[in-house]
């Protein structure tokens, strides 16, 4: 019964019934057997507790690493729009002082 199933999938896939595949048979076995693929690295983290999980380096707590500034910012975090703010407030203190200056 699995032959004929292994052969029925080879020709599926394009073979003759004398090319008969290794994936051919397991597919037809775990079909008509209903045995569950197992796969040693799945098993392994089914078995492990949620919390241990995704450890990529045992006993590695870890850092924190600094923030980059984005794409519009600067060196201190500031966006755009905060250095053209900052530099109107300059310019306008400015031309206060040169006003007053020439009263």
């Amino acid at each position: 019964m699995i032959r004929e199933r292994a052969v029925e999938l080879a020709v599926i896939n394009g073979r003759t019934a004398q090319h008969v595949s290794k994936s051919d048979w397991d597919q037809a076995k775990l079909e008509l057997t209903g045995a569950a693929r197992t796969d040693p690295n799945e098993a392994a983290l089914d078995s492990a507790p949620e919390s241990e999980r995704w450890d990529p380096v045992s006993g590695s707590t870890g850092r924190k690493v600094p923030a980059a500034p984005g794409e519009d910012e600067d060196e201190e975090g500031r966006s755009d729009n905060e250095r053209l703010v900052d530099e109107g407030m300059d310019g306008a203190e400015q031309d206060r002082s040169r006003q007053a200056a020439s009263e």
